[in-house]
């Protein structure tokens, strides 16, 4: 092995012995090769470059993060709003404030339907709900009654009696003979005490000039404002639909079966022999049925008002004479 090497080395000693080196090429290929362009990155390699610098730049993020996380009650960006939404609130008809309120009366002062027949209504309506008011049409004395005031603000209801500072026991029992009568005196004055309820209230009125409102019970005015007769024109429901919705409305405020409930000469009280059709001052135009309802406690004198556009109840009010 030493022999070949020895041999080879001779043989390239040999052809190089006469080989002079040139400074001056020796330059000329130094500044070749300075003068060479440098060696161009691909368009993968620009592509790989810039995806590391992004994976680069995110890791640095996500770190940053971890490190320094947001206080409890920073919003982050990215987190998604959520949004309450306040439901609307509808107001109220004067119908339907009139039935809260007699509602009202009965749970706190324990009346009935049967006593509060003896009030008539006022509603007024406001922006945030409603104030109705109950005083006696004149059978009873509205002084010893004394006037119920329901009100409803931003949808809580409460009920005062004018009677409300006046000592329980000054008119406890069932007399006549009281500053103020509640549930039990009213009772008795629509029963046995009826004809000395009515001299009572006989005596009061001829001092003070108070009557009786009756254009109000028999369903001739629209809260104050006067019905007259018209007849049925084209876009008023038919009176068939009328009468259902009078029928419901008995339902509501009664809880009673329209089906088995009859007048005095025992015929049924919604029919459409009894509906009349009537247009207010103001242009409203209804459907009116004024029944007599023949109940066990006592006969009831209703007057319903639907509106013949809408099929709305627009009014029920009822008056108890007593039975005595």
């Amino acid at each position: 092995m030493r022999t070949e090497r020895n041999e080879f080395q001779q043989l390239v000693d040999h052809q190089l012995a006469n080989v002079q080196w040139d400074h001056r090429m020796t330059g000329a290929v130094l500044r070749k090769l300075h003068q060479q362009e440098p060696v161009r990155r691909t368009p993968a390699l620009r592509i790989a470059l810039a995806c590391a610098g992004v994976v680069l730049c995110l890791a640095l993020v996500a770190l940053s993060i971890l490190n320094n996380p947001p206080a409890p009650d920073t919003v982050v960006a990215t987190q998604p709003v959520h949004t309450t939404l306040v439901p609307v609130q509808v107001p109220d008809t004067r119908a339907e404030a009139v039935f809260q309120a007699r509602q009202a009366v009965m749970e706190k002062y324990g009346l009935t339907l049967r006593t509060l027949g003896v009030f008539l209504d006022d509603c007024q309506l406001t922006d945030t709900g409603w104030v109705v008011t109950f005083e006696t049409s004149g059978q009873i004395n509205h002084h010893l009654a004394g006037v119920y005031t329901v009100e409803k603000q931003n949808g809580s209801i409460t009920a005062a009696w004018s009677h409300d500072d006046v000592d329980p026991v000054l008119w406890a029992g069932g007399t006549l003979n009281r500053v103020a009568w509640g549930q039990e005196q009213l009772l008795y004055a629509l029963g046995e005490g009826s004809s000395e309820a009515f001299a009572i209230n006989q005596e009061i009125n001829a001092i003070d000039g108070f009557t009786i409102n009756y254009d109000y019970i028999e369903g001739t005015e629209l809260w104050g404002d006067p019905l007259a007769n018209a007849d049925p024109q084209e876009g008023d429901i038919p009176v068939e639909e009328a009468i259902a919705a009078a029928r419901e409305a008995i339902r509501q405020q009664f809880g009673l079966d329209p089906d088995q409930v009859y007048n005095t000469e025992g015929e049924p009280i919604l029919t459409a022999a009894y509906a009349q059709m009537r247009q207010s001052a103001s242009g409203i135009r209804v459907w009116l049925f004024t029944p007599a309802m023949d109940l066990p406690d006592d006969e009831y004198y209703v007057a319903i008002c639907i509106n013949a556009r809408t099929g709305e109840l627009e009014r029920l009010e009822y008056t108890t004479l007593g039975n005595g």
